[in-house]
């Protein structure tokens, strides 16, 4: 083998007894869980997509680091790449998030589910509860109705005025569906002793459901993600990139099955 060759392999077992090393120390701090590692070289995409096609019922956890970390997250091609094309929960944990003093444990108490009213959306509840494996968690359930805007391309006549007599009636009667909604699902889900509470607000979608998350000091945010391709449309679309931008708490993303 050429000197090269030689030097280069013996780099790359370095390399790999120093992140061996690394991991190794980072299991040592579980106490009473079996926690294993392993180091690869390869494509992170590649690496992290095969093992989680070996893995039962997984769940990916993923950090962002600095600030702005999520948005780096998002926009590069290694992330984006494994989040479009895993199917199963990803919990999303931003690094400026204060350390637990030692010894200390996170049990997530309480989660906020914003639901669009969809069954399909309503599937986020059965995942995000089977991820979480906690029979205490507490839910909070929040619909979000939007304000209708009247643009010109809509209205057709620049100079036409808005009927906020409509508007009003449209507000109304959206909200009083989705309280209905929101009502039945909450006792169904409680019916079992569970904790679940609800609301509804008016506004823009992402800044509630962060607001609500602050009020309701929960420790978790579960949001679906919809259709083929949904989980590109999350990272990309407006109300979701906002959600991740300034959310101070744990992301729990599902790709409802079916």
């Amino acid at each position: 083998m050429p000197a090269a060759g030689i030097a280069l392999g013996a780099e790359l077992d370095e390399w790999v007894a120093e992140r061996r090393k690394y991991l190794e120390s980072v299991a040592a701090t579980f106490e009473n869980i079996n926690a294993t590692y392993v180091v690869s070289i390869g494509s992170p995409a590649d690496v992290v997509i095969e093992a989680l096609e070996k893995t039962t019922n997984p769940l990916l956890v993923m950090a962002s680091h600095g600030r702005s970390g999520l948005s780096r997250l998002f926009a590069g091609s290694v992330a984006s790449r494994i989040l479009s094309e895993v199917h199963c929960p990803i919990l999303l944990i931003r690094a400026h998030m204060p350390e637990l003093p030692a010894g200390a444990t996170a049990p997530f108490t309480k989660a906020l589910v914003p639901l669009d009213g969809s069954e399909f959306g309503e599937r986020v509840i059965s995942e995000a509860l089977d991820a979480i494996d906690d029979e205490a968690l507490a839910l909070h359930l929040l619909r979000v109705v939007t304000i209708p805007v009247m643009t010109m391309a809509t209205a057709g006549d620049p100079s036409a005025a808005m009927n906020y007599g409509l508007v009003g009636e449209y507000l109304d009667a959206t909200n009083d569906e989705a309280k209905e909604y929101l009502a039945a699902l909450a006792a169904r889900l409680g019916a079992d002793g569970r904790t679940v509470t609800w609301e509804v607000r008016e506004g823009d979608v992402a800044t509630e459901i962060n607001a609500v998350a602050d009020e309701q000091k929960a420790d978790l945010i579960a949001m679906s993600t919809h259709g083929r391709g949904g989980l590109g449309r999350l990272i990309f679309g407006s109300v979701a990139e906002k959600v991740l931008h300034s959310a101070n708490r744990p992301l729990l993303l599902i790709r409802p099955k079916g």
